[in-house]
């Protein structure tokens, strides 16, 4: 009788191990699901910034960037150079701190790599003044996806690497020479985060680059500091 009590102690037990034992990726694939699920409501063939486009008479504005979980949304033009929206506005107006907007050297629909550029301060609020959450690898682990959507789909990526650059820019690299050469500068992009993932890069990986300045205390001495916020896109509406 003994025996057989813990015989099936041992099964209960082993039972419960099986239950508590969760994949490490489990929780992201349920986050992912409900990204998706969430963006195929809202996404209606582009109507948010076809409707911006209108408003703001600028058939600059591309996309709509999103961080899922918080109220942030952007629109993002591409202008025909990397400097215009710096200090402009949606409207083309002169603006002090002025629009995300994407590196006029991509296209949208084409490139493997999409860089988009916003500025951020310690003393005001900004743009991309968000993107310093990211520091937080709680904050990461729980914001992991961000959504781009365009006139035609909605693009969902999931950040893979955390990082400020101080001297070597070849991040807005957009030409390599082939597929080994796209694969060794994004594993190299991964390297270099202060957050590890379990993320797996490959040659057909396709990237969104975030940029803005740092404004952590120890980078003050540098005159350039740019903190990036790498993702990779995992699906698209």
């Amino acid at each position: 009788m003994k025996k057989k009590i813990i015989l099936i102690s041992l099964a209960l037990l082993l039972a419960m191990i099986e239950i508590l034992v969760i994949p490490i990726g489990s929780k992201d694939i349920v986050l992912l699901d409900t990204v998706v699920a969430e963006s195929k409501k809202e996404n209606e063939l582009g109507y948010e910034v076809k409707a911006a486009k209108e408003k703001y008479k600028n058939d600059d504005i591309v996309g709509l960037l999103e961080i899922p979980n918080t109220t942030y949304r952007t629109l993002v033009p591409q202008g025909d150079n990397n400097t215009f929206y710096l200090s402009r506005g949606l409207d083309k107006k002169k603006n002090k701190i002025g629009t995300p907007f994407l590196d006029y050297r991509v296209d949208l629909d084409s490139s493997k790599k999409l860089l988009i550029y916003g500025h951020n301060s310690r003393y005001t609020e900004m743009p991309f003044q968000i993107l310093e959450e990211y520091y937080d690898e709680s904050y990461l682990k729980e914001h992991r996806y961000i959504i781009l959507k365009t006139e035609s789909k909605t693009n969902i990526y999931e950040v893979f690497s955390v990082f400020i650059e101080t001297k070597d820019w070849t991040y807005t690299n957009i030409k390599f020479k082939d597929d080994d050469d796209w694969l060794e500068h994004i594993n190299k992009l991964k390297e270099k985060s202060i957050h590890k993932t379990d993320i797996e890069l490959n040659k057909d990986d396709e990237i969104l680059v975030l940029q803005t300045c740092s404004t952590k205390k120890e980078y003050l001495k540098f005159k350039k500091k740019f903190l990036l916020v790498i993702a990779r896109k995992v699906d698209n509406i």
